[in-house]
């Protein structure tokens, strides 16, 4: 492990931040420019590898998902799909909303909710995680990717209604 020494979901990111600067301070590539090539591309790939680690592990759903990978599960793979029925009329439900928003109060109404339900759902996963429940932990991370992507369609919901806003 690069920057923690065993896999747990719940981390310091303060500690992270500073274990990923100090290891730059000794890798970056740019402290190699005088050095032979070899070693000038082992920097390059070592800093490479730091950085997909650090910022791996700064998201909570790459984070969760890379976990899982070390327990031989891949659950956010490309092509994956909701399988819950409860779940796709939730999150139906839930982008509908965004749809028929049409104020700066109904997103941040619908934003609020959405981090709620998404705060519960790392808690969840932190507890299935830590108690080696794999297959809870795998369904509860699908519902956190989903839970995720709803924040993002409610900023461009925002951005657009911004547009409209100052279109006319």
């Amino acid at each position: 492990m690069i920057l923690f020494s065993e896999p747990k979901f719940d981390l310091d990111l303060q500690l992270i931040n500073r274990r990923y600067k100090d290891l730059q301070k000794v890798i970056h590539p740019d402290l190699f420019n005088n050095s032979e090539e070899t070693e000038k591309g082992a920097a390059e790939e070592l800093s490479t590898h730091v950085n997909e680690a650090y910022f791996t592990l700064r998201n909570e759903i790459q984070r969760a998902n890379y976990l899982l990978k070390l327990q031989g599960e891949e659950v956010l793979e490309e092509g994956h799909s909701i399988t819950d029925p409860l779940l796709i009329m939730e999150i139906m439900e839930v982008r509908e909303n965004i749809s028929m928003a049409n104020s700066d109060e109904d997103l941040d109404k619908l934003r609020a909710e959405n981090q709620t339900k998404k705060s519960e759902l790392l808690r969840e996963f932190q507890t299935y995680f830590s108690a080696k429940e794999v297959d809870e932990a795998k369904q509860t991370l699908v519902k956190l990717s989903y839970y995720s992507k709803i924040l993002e369609e409610i900023q461009n919901r925002e951005e657009s209604l911004k547009e409209a806003f100052a279109e006319g």
